[in-house]
């Protein structure tokens, strides 16, 4: 089910410019809990809870397309002042989880734990290459 909407709202998904505070909550909402059943599926998978010949898949590339979860500031602002506020004083990070396979000093060191989660199931078959934080 999941897939079906996250293909619904694929371009929203990869792209990280919505300057309304109500549309993009929904968006990163939307990104959080995709990321969720990532995290999962992959937990699942390696810990052999899951047959992955039923296991399906979420789609790869959109998965590694989208920008990394927002910085925890701007996830908690709880009005829209605030969210214009705090975005107003943090420098825009379009990182998604392909640039961190491709580069692991990309990652960002205000990354909250969820983010380091998302990291982790994103590059799981090569943690020996993350730096430790």
């Amino acid at each position: 089910m999941i897939r079906k909407f996250a293909q619904r709202h694929r371009q929203d998904l990869v792209d990280d410019s919505a300057n309304d505070w109500t549309h993009w909550a929904f968006i990163e909402t939307l990104r959080r809990t995709i990321f969720l059943v990532q995290i999962i599926n992959v937990i699942s998978t390696r810990l052999q809870k899951q047959n992955p010949f039923f296991y399906e898949a979420l789609d790869d590339d959109l998965v590694l397309d989208m920008p990394l979860p927002a910085a925890a500031p701007l996830w908690e602002a709880n009005q829209e002042q605030q969210w214009l506020f705090v975005r107003s004083k943090q420098p825009r990070r379009h990182l998604t989880g392909r640039m961190v396979q491709q580069d692991y000093t990309s990652i960002p060191n205000d990354a909250d734990t969820f983010t380091m989660m998302v990291i982790g199931s994103l590059v799981l078959d090569n943690l020996s290459g993350i730096p430790a934080l």
